[in-house]
């Protein structure tokens, strides 16, 4: 998998799945069946009450191994892929974003959702910033290695800049932006 360039949490998710398979029929994936599969996923559907991501989890773990390491045909049909709920998730209004920062007293946790709200990057891209990827000559930041592992910059406002200056003076980051 780590040849695949898969991550590590999807490896140990993976590697995960298809050791809770093989536990739950007490025996190597090998000698295992399509129709041994499907039970097991109705299985976890019904007792475990697993979430979509879970499952999805599950399926693409045990397809892997199927298909990859086991070299049989997977039957999508015999085999569907359940569908994840499409719901939207709650989103806070421009008014009650603004109330949420102007209350937030502390400087780095302020400049923390500025940075998040205004550039839209993911917590998990933030929290890997560095000083050097904001770029106040050309008004951007950058960002290394987001989803996808696909790097882009996106837009540094003036209010952000002022805000991420007085952040600087304060706390003198010296590896990631937000550290600790």
């Amino acid at each position: 998998m780590e040849r695949r360039g898969y991550s590590p949490s999807t490896i140990r998710t993976y590697t995960m799945w298809v050791l809770q398979f093989a536990l739950h029929y007490g025996k190597s994936p090998d000698l295992l069946t399509e129709e041994d599969i499907g039970a097991y996923f109705d299985h976890l559907r019904r007792s475990r009450q697993l979430s979509q991501s879970s499952l999805a989890g599950c399926y693409s773990g045990i397809k892997l191994l199927w298909e990859k390491v086991l070299g049989r045909s997977w039957n999508a049909n015999k085999l569907p892929r359940s569908k994840r709920a499409k719901t939207l998730p709650e989103v806070l209004s421009e008014e009650e974003v603004r109330q949420l920062i102007c209350q937030t007293k502390n400087l780095k946790h302020r400049a923390f959702l500025k940075v998040l709200y205004t550039t839209g990057v993911r917590v998990g891209e933030l929290v890997k910033l560095k000083p050097g990827d904001i770029d106040s000559k050309r008004m951007v930041v950058r960002v290394e290695m987001g989803k996808g592992k696909k790097s882009r910059y996106t837009v540094l406002s003036m209010p952000l800049l002022k805000e991420l200056r007085a952040y600087w003076l304060k706390y003198r980051p010296q590896v990631y932006l937000f550290e600790g």
